[in-house]
């Protein structure tokens, strides 16, 4: 329900067209640009591709989604789609809103660390293909679901094992970031990316007073959004 009313029957992606050609410039000039929202109100202002951490409302969730391995052993089974087309973006793959921070960011770096070991599957089978079948024999025996994701992967690696999130690409951020619109209250988990991360300056930019007490270990310097 919460989804559906950001969405706001696909209102809110029109919000680029209020948006001057200073905004444009402005955002143009970042080398990378990583968003907290599921809307593409950035990537049709600026044309650039837009890093969705908490996902976006144009992608479907991993188990609808045939390219992620979880969707495609659906599909291969004939199991019907649950997505009911007039609320499509309610299938999304964004991450929901009643996760808290430390969720969202466990949920993220799962899927980082399944896509190692999935990748580990992948060499062993290259490298020494006897080992590989007496290593997923075992693994049948085990827990026939994670081997049946090891068997599609190796035989279809280009799936991908979940939606990237990229954490991993925001964590190791180096020289400058600017935050803007960002809650130091509701998103404890960017903080810690940021303050793990090899940046050197950050310039948050507030709205209120409240919003100054911002938990970052790096040097930082603070400015006001509506100057802005």
């Amino acid at each position: 329900m919460i989804l559906d009313a950001i969405y706001n029957e696909g209102l809110l992606n029109n919000v680029y067209l209020n948006m001057n050609k200073k905004v444009k410039k402005f955002l143009k000039s970042f080398d990378n640009i990583f968003t907290l929202n599921y809307d593409r109100n950035i990537e049709e202002l600026t044309g650039r591709e837009v890093f969705h951490l908490h996902g976006d409302y144009f992608s479907l969730v991993d188990s609808e989604n045939p390219t992620i391995i979880e969707g495609y052993i659906r599909q291969q089974a004939g199991e019907p789609s649950i997505v009911i087309e007039d609320f499509r973006h309610c299938f999304c793959n964004a991450l929901l809103l009643d996760y808290s921070g430390k969720l969202k960011l466990k949920r993220a770096l799962d899927i980082i660390k399944c896509t190692s070991e999935m990748n580990r599957w992948l060499e062993l089978l290259r490298r020494d293909e006897d080992e590989f079948k007496k290593q997923i024999a075992a693994l049948k025996e085990k827990d026939k679901k994670v081997y049946q994701y090891v068997i599609t992967y190796v035989h279809n690696p280009t799936l991908k094992v979940g939606t990237d999130y990229y954490f991993d690409k925001f964590s190791n951020l180096e020289g400058e970031l600017h935050i803007i619109g960002l809650s130091p209250n509701n998103d404890s988990h960017i903080f810690k990316c940021i303050n793990e991360s090899k940046l050197e300056k950050v310039y948050f930019y507030y709205y209120s007073e409240k919003d100054k007490n911002i938990s970052i270990n790096k040097p930082y310097k603070l400015l006001s959004v509506l100057e802005l």
